[in-house]
């Protein structure tokens, strides 16, 4: 037995709980060294100058285990002096986005419809930062290495992109780069791309005009990102971003109804008086506000409010003026923290949600029909956990890790 892969699968085993019951009973059956290894194998021959496999060419027809992949896999340790925190944030981020979006919106052969493949392909040329996030990230030394070299070379690249010499998790995941590129996607709107308008003294539940012709996508990026002082509730807050609003200046009543991203982006900045803590944010609910179109007709019709509920599946505490660290917390679905590599100086420390005057990125995927189990926001991550021995053991004993 290859005890560097057992001592690895044990990591991994143990970091996935009840929750994950789809990914347990997959990988519970496979024989890793013929048929996980054998993929890693056969695509390593499609690595580029940095030795980087694109995981979605990898185990495109094993969702599972590229879900799997995106959840529990963690950058390498940047070995040079640059601080490559804000960089290793974002990849960490995008990861998580990426796991919540569906197969036919990520970019995967046979999956993703030929013209929208072809778009992310060209977008992830814009900005190659996108396409490095779906990298297998093994631990072995050409791998790290590779994965050096391109943060180094991306390093670069935004900041000359983003006109800057300090990056910051914000300046890249909510740059005009990040909008034109990922967010511009229909799967990340946060209003439906339909204009849907009529005259002021029409009747609500009458007939509206649908205009497919004004929409920006770009400028919808920008706008799906919700600004929260925290007054209020953030039910409220999302809900009011939806609904008719009259337009005295043309004569036309518009309506804006819920798109359901799939990840739901807001920018918390908390106040110094009685900031929203983690328990009234982990969960939320609002009208979406829907109109429906008739097939075949250029016309809509208002029907009842339907409600959206959405999770929190990841924090970001953005670092302040005097700081030069930007820290990621990630959640499951359905429980508790999702926990990073020991190493991964990007995630962990001791912080928790709505500490006042601070401002974090919230982000919240769909919650379904899911209810999830009371969740703590954190969990401290043992000195000496028997998880870390195994980990620290399998990634010394390797030479190529099986994710």
């Amino acid at each position: 037995m290859n005890w560097g892969l057992h001592a690895t699968w044990i990591v991994w085993q143990t970091r996935i709980d009840k929750d994950e019951n789809a990914i347990i009973a997959t990988f519970s059956h496979l024989d890793y060294r013929e048929t996980f290894q054998h993929h890693i194998n056969i695509n390593m021959s499609l690595s580029s100058k940095h030795h980087l496999v694109d995981i979605r060419e990898m185990a495109q027809t094993q969702p599972v285990q590229q879900t799997a992949l995106l959840l529990y896999q963690g950058i390498s340790p940047y070995p040079g002096k640059e601080n490559m925190n804000a960089m290793d944030a974002a990849v960490c981020a995008l990861r998580h986005i990426y796991y919540h979006t569906s197969a036919s919106w990520r970019g995967i052969k046979g999956c993703t419809k030929p013209e929208l493949l072809a778009l992310i392909d060209k977008q992830e040329g814009e900005n190659p930062l996108l396409k490095f996030a779906w990298s297998h990230l093994s631990r072995d030394e050409d791998c790290a290495n590779g994965q050096a070299k391109a943060r180094a070379a991306l390093s670069h690249h935004l900041k000359e992109n983003l006109s800057t010499t300090n990056l910051t998790f914000f300046s890249i995941m909510e740059s005009a780069l990040m909008h034109r590129t990922l967010f511009s996607r229909e799967v990340y709107q946060l209003c439906d791309a339909r204009l849907l308008s009529q005259p002021l003294d029409a009747k609500k539940e009458g007939k509206w005009v649908v205009d497919n012709g004004r929409h920006d996508a770009e400028k919808s990026a920008k706008d799906s990102l919700l600004i929260w002082d925290g007054q209020g509730d953030l039910s409220t807050f999302v809900g009011r971003k939806f609904g008719c609003f009259d337009a005295h200046s043309v004569g036309r009543r518009y309506f804006r109804y819920c798109n359901k991203p799939a990840i739901l982006r807001v920018r918390y900045n908390a106040p110094l008086a009685n900031p929203t803590r983690f328990g009234g944010l982990e969960r939320f609910e609002f009208d979406g506000q829907v109109i429906e179109p008739r097939k075949g007709e250029t016309r809509a019709y208002l029907e009842p409010e339907e409600k959206c509920a959405y999770i929190l599946t990841m924090v970001v505490r953005l670092r302040m003026n005097d700081e030069d660290r930007d820290l990621v917390r990630r959640y499951k679905h359905g429980g508790g923290e999702l926990l990073g590599p020991v190493d991964a100086k990007h995630e962990g420390g001791g912080w928790t949600l709505g500490e006042p005057n601070r401002q974090y990125m919230l982000y919240y995927a769909e919650a379904g029909d899911v209810l999830p189990k009371k969740r703590v926001e954190t969990q401290e991550r043992p000195k000496n956990s028997e998880e870390k021995a195994i980990f620290c053991y399998s990634a010394s004993q390797r030479k190529e890790e099986p994710w």
